[in-house]
C-alpha cells in the first residue's frame, strides 16, 4: 500500500512538471509590441513605418496573405496574453475568439504587423478621428483597435 502511495505521488509530481513545461512552451508563441516599441527597439525602420502607415491610412492591407499557421500562433499569443494579464486576466480567452482584422505585412522576417479585434472588451460609442506620429510617420487613427507587432 505504501509503495502505491509513493508511486502515485511520483506520478503526480511528473504530471505537474510536464504541465509546467507545456505552460512555459505557450509563452514561446511570441510577444506583442506597439509600433513605437518595435521602432524604438530597431525592429522596424522609418521606411517600414511609412509602408505600414500608407496601407493603414488608405484603409487597406498587405496584398500578400498571412500564412495560416502564423495567424494561429498570433491568435494563440493574444489569448495567452489576456489569460496571463497581471491586472485583469481573462480566463476564458481562446485563440478562436480572435480575428485578424488587418495584416500589414512581415518585416525583417519575424515582425508581423496586424490589427486584432478585441472580443472581450467593449469600446465607447464615440467616433475616433485623430492623427498619431510614430517615428516621424503620421498614422490616421479611426478606431480603438490598435496596430500591433507580433514578434516570433
Amino acid at each position: 500500500m505504501n509503495k502505491k502511495i509513493k508511486g502515485l505521488g511520483i506520478l503526480m509530481a511528473v504530471l505537474l512538471f510536464c504541465c509546467g513545461i507545456v505552460g512555459c512552451a505557450t509563452q514561446v508563441l511570441g510577444m506583442f509590441y506597439s509600433l513605437e516599441e518595435a521602432y524604438e527597439n530597431g525592429w522596424l525602420t522609418q521606411d517600414d513605418l511609412q509602408e505600414i502607415a500608407d496601407l493603414h491610412n488608405a484603409n487597406t492591407q498587405c496584398a500578400e496573405k498571412l500564412d495560416g499557421e502564423i495567424a494561429e500562433l498570433i491568435k494563440k499569443a493574444a489569448a495567452w496574453e489576456l489569460k496571463n494579464d497581471e491586472k485583469s486576466p481573462i480566463d476564458e480567452a481562446k485563440a478562436e475568439d480572435f480575428t485578424i482584422l488587418k495584416y500589414y505585412g512581415v518585416y525583417h522576417q519575424d515582425c508581423y504587423v496586424v490589427m486584432l479585434d478585441e472580443p472581450y472588451f467593449d469600446f465607447p460609442a464615440v467616433e475616433v478621428d485623430e492623427w498619431k506620429e510614430i517615428g516621424g510617420v503620421q498614422f490616421h487613427i479611426t478606431s480603438f483597435y490598435e496596430i500591433e507587432v507580433w514578434k516570433k
